[in-house]
């Protein structure tokens, strides 16, 4: 799309104080030498410089969108209002000029190979907050300006293929797309968007968790609120990628085919944890870089009077304290793993789940702890050392 100056103007209201014709014998003679032109006749011969100069874009328009005003007084073809495919016919190309175009009505224009542009940052197509805009023609190109955009997800429509756009103040979320369309919606919330894949510029909406998370179209990275288990997130087109930032602790189910894991396990994840996804197309999606899933150097599971399930994936060494006697039950998610755990029992009789050997029952007194060695491997969990009995530090 050609890149032009704005077109000069020069006392557009035809002010009769400012603007004086200096008849048509100094018109045919010309100032003289050391003569001073009054500011009126100077005024008389840029204003209509400048008409002449926007009566010239015939020559590169086709159609010309102006006022009722400007229609009448030949300065533009059509109102907005007036378009229609016998107008603007294929190959044509449309300049909107300076001032706001309100629509009344949708408009849909569907012939191809059509350009649109506007004649500068003052050119406005105003929706009034209900109305349509839709160019569906093949191989469109467009640069447009909106105000009063409905919220509808269809306001703008650029579905001709092989089209491209760049819409000012519209979010990309108000905007249909070809397959094989190039739009760049520059607002508050700018984005590119290409072959219906978006980029947000800027952070997306925070999300709430659930079991499928619903992140839009418009942003590439999400703060997730609440602590609901996540299975699966929203369609992207393959090969895009999200980052999600978990606020609080859930965990992310795996799945072979929509929530592909590292490892092909469960992935819990704390406060502040960080996740990367990429799409594979549809609602399939892959896991990325992450933080989640780097264990901690030790977790202290606190004082438990009930059984409790231990996950060796969460840290290297676990301490746990005991009031009463429970069942504490070992588990990984993860495919080999390996921790050592640090059981308080105060007493109290544990007895020991899910370790794939004979491991001990813990009996110590009060003041004894016992320290076990963990390792994972084959899907089996394997006490392999035990030092019981061991003076409480």
């Amino acid at each position: 799309m050609a890149t032009k100056p704005d077109l000069l103007k020069w006392v557009a209201n035809d002010d009769a104080l400012k603007i004086i014709d200096p008849g048509e014998s100094k018109k045919a003679n010309g100032f003289l030498y050391l003569e001073k032109p009054t500011f009126q006749y100077i005024n008389y011969l840029f204003n209509r410089l400048s008409k002449w100069l926007r009566g010239l874009q015939g020559s590169y328009f086709d159609v010309i969108v102006g006022s009722t005003s400007q229609v009448t007084a030949y300065v533009a073809t059509h109102t907005i209002n007036q378009l229609t495919d016998g107008i603007v016919a294929a190959g044509s190309r449309v300049l909107f000029l300076e001032g706001t175009h309100t629509l009344t009505a949708n408009l849909t224009l569907t012939n191809a190979n059509v350009c649109f542009e506007m004649e500068n940052a003052g050119s406005i197509i105003d929706l009034a907050s209900t109305y349509k805009l839709s160019f569906t023609g093949a191989r469109c190109q467009a640069k447009l300006k909106f105000a009063n955009v409905t919220a509808a997800a269809d306001a703008v429509t650029i579905s001709g293929v092989s089209s491209s756009a760049t819409l000012f103040d519209i979010a990309v979320t108000a905007v249909v797309i070809a397959a094989t369309a190039v739009i760049q919606c520059i607002g508050t919330t700018s984005a590119l968007s290409v072959n219906s894949s978006v980029y947000g510029v800027e952070k997306g909406s925070d999300v709430a968790s659930a079991a499928t998370l619903q992140i839009g179209k418009a942003g590439r990275f999400f703060h997730v609120t609440g602590t609901t288990g996540v299975t699966g997130i929203s369609a992207r087109p393959a090969g895009e990628t999200v980052t999600f930032l978990f606020e609080s602790a859930l965990t992310i189910t795996n799945n072979g085919t929509s929530m592909m894991l590292a490892g092909g396990i469960d992935l819990v994840v704390e406060p502040n944890s960080t996740v990367t996804f990429i799409s594979e197309g549809s609602s399939n999606w892959r896991s990325g870089g992450n933080t989640a899933g780097i264990k901690a150097n030790n977790k202290d599971h606190g004082s438990k009077s009930a059984a409790y399930t231990l996950y060796m994936d969460e840290a290297d060494m676990h301490v746990i304290s005991f009031t009463a006697a429970a069942t504490l039950t070992i588990a990984s998610r993860r495919t080999n793993d390996r921790a050592l755990v640090v059981v308080k029992n105060g007493g109290n009789i544990i007895t020991l789940a899910g370790i794939d050997n004979d491991p001990p029952t813990l009996t110590n007194a009060a003041t004894r702890q016992d320290f076990i060695a963990l390792t994972k491997s084959f899907g089996k969990i394997t006490a392999v050392s035990a030092a019981l009995n061991r003076l409480t530090s």
